[in-house]
């Protein structure tokens, strides 16, 4: 457990009290491989999703199960759909992400995808104006 704690202390700098509020919302983060998991994470949230790597460490305190979250068959598919979908440019996905974490932990075919195809079908605008609205709007 502990290296665990330093892991998040020490990679993405996050204060005591974030990394308490870390384990509070997600406990399984003592339980799970952090150096393992952590780095390949933080690789591509910043690289691929444009997150700033200065939102790091608050975007994982918001929303931590993300470091629990499978990167390969949930994170990136729903980065990816944001990103061909909805046309986002990277540094606009990064800044959503970063103001909204929990976008990434959202089902594609039972949330956003639905939602999205809502939106289109009954205000007649297309995915990638939901994506403009994203973008200038975020949540």
């Amino acid at each position: 457990c502990r290296s665990n704690i330093r892991c998040l202390r020490d990679s993405l700098n996050m204060s005591s009290s974030s990394v308490t509020k870390a384990v509070t919302k997600c406990p399984s983060l003592l339980l799970s491989d952090l150096p393992l998991r952590l780095s390949p994470l933080i690789a591509f949230l910043t690289d691929e999703a444009g997150v700033p790597p200065s939102k790091m460490a608050s975007l994982l305190t918001k929303q931590p199960t993300l470091i629990t979250s499978s990167l390969p068959s949930k994170i990136r598919p729903t980065v990816s759909w944001l990103r061909s979908t909805l046309k986002l440019a990277p540094q606009d996905l990064g800044r959503v992400v970063a103001a909204q974490p929990a976008l990434l932990s959202f089902s594609l075919s039972e949330n956003l995808k639905p939602k999205v195809g809502f939106l289109c079908d009954r205000l007649g605008i297309t995915p990638s104006d939901v994506g403009r609205m994203v973008a200038t709007f975020p949540p």
